[in-house]
């Protein structure tokens, strides 16, 4: 047995392993806010999130109200608002048009407790995050080789989507689909 190999052993018998009971506590743990407790969101779109039954996870630590994001996420100059929406702690990313409330997109869709993780000391913490992707921010997505096969011409904003310290996605609108391109790192 090599050293390493041992010192590997070694240390992770001294970590805690969580069980999936501690998992399924810190997912009804997980700090989901009322559209309303959320500052600069409009009337329109908080009235549309909350007929959806949504309230916003929050990732685990940040106090500032997050994971509701203003762009243009579908057509250049359109003013919309991705938000997380999760419903019995099940999360999608919700685009709601600004002016009128309308949703008009429900997608990654995803169990809440898949998005937690252990965060050793801080124990085991929600990490899904979303935010405005630029079109700079996408296109210099596009280069990267794992993108490369897809052929957008970027003209709005995409939406990032990131497992904190995990991965991360960026969904982009090319008038047809949400396109799931490879974050960077």
């Amino acid at each position: 047995m090599t050293l390493s190999l041992l010192f590997a052993l070694i240390l992770s018998s001294l970590l805690p392993l969580q069980s999936p009971e501690e998992f399924a506590r810190a997912d009804v743990a997980t700090r989901r806010l009322a559209p309303s407790a959320l500052p600069g969101l409009p009337a329109q779109v908080r009235r549309a999130i909350e007929r959806r039954g949504c309230t916003i996870p929050q990732l685990s630590g940040k106090d500032t109200p997050h994971n509701a994001e203003r762009g243009a996420f579908t057509a250049p100059g359109s003013i919309e608002w991705a938000v997380l929406c999760s419903r019995a702690r099940t999360s999608s990313i919700l685009v709601v048009t600004e002016r009128s409330g309308t949703i008009v997109a429900d997608f990654a869709s995803r169990p809440d407790i898949t998005r937690l993780q252990n965060a050793g000391q801080w124990g085991i913490i929600f990490s899904r995050w979303i935010g405005q992707a630029t079109p700079e921010n996408v296109g210099r997505l596009l280069t990267h080789e794992e993108n490369r096969q897809l052929r957008v011409s970027v003209e709005h904003d995409g939406i990032h989507d990131a497992f904190v310290d995990k991965y991360s996605v960026v969904w982009y609108w090319d008038g047809k689909r949400w396109l799931r391109i490879q974050g960077s790192d």
